[in-house]
């Protein structure tokens, strides 16, 4: 089970409080189902519910070496985030989970940054082309920053890195 991310903050939106539960391990029943790559290529859905929760399994994981937990979180409004890293220090991150393909991630990505500051570590640069602000990082520092249409205009490292991964979908 994951329990329900509860933190003690003052809003007038009700948090849901009851467990997640998800498998110690996916590929068990997966196996169990006898299940095979080709029923889940066919049916992503369900590769999609295998996929988060391998996830969160490995999350736990990661969670546990740095002295934290994971939860998930839901809203009365419908408002839910995967996974909610939260450590002993108080600080924590949310993980959404997302296989498809751009569109589903791009709505995902609406969800979680609704009125939210959201750190997010992107490997199709086309899945922030709405963020406020992008800061490209190379060997560690700040090499460009701004938003996507400002940092295409650059025509600098970032532009470059756009561009080569426009060519290899073409």
């Amino acid at each position: 089970d994951s329990p329900a991310w509860n933190p003690n903050l003052r809003s007038k939106t009700a948090i849901r409080t009851s467990d997640t539960r998800y498998f110690v391990d996916p590929s068990i029943a997966v196996a169990a189902l006898g299940i095979g790559p080709k029923d889940l290529i066919n049916d992503l859905e369900l590769m999609g519910l295998i996929f988060e929760n391998l996830c969160v399994r490995d999350l736990r994981i990661y969670a546990d070496a740095l002295d934290g937990n994971v939860y998930h979180y839901r809203d009365k409004t419908g408002l839910e985030c995967d996974a909610v890293i939260h450590l002993r220090n108080g600080s924590f991150g949310l993980a959404e989970v997302k296989l498809g393909g751009e569109k589903l991630i791009e709505e995902g990505m609406d969800n979680l940054m609704a009125g939210r500051t959201v750190f997010v570590i992107a490997h199709r640069l086309s899945t922030i082309r709405h963020a406020d602000r992008i800061i490209y990082l190379e060997k560690g520092k700040v090499a460009e920053q701004g938003t996507y249409e400002e940092l295409i205009e650059l025509n600098g490292k970032f532009a470059e890195l756009v561009e080569r991964q426009r060519l290899d979908i073409d």
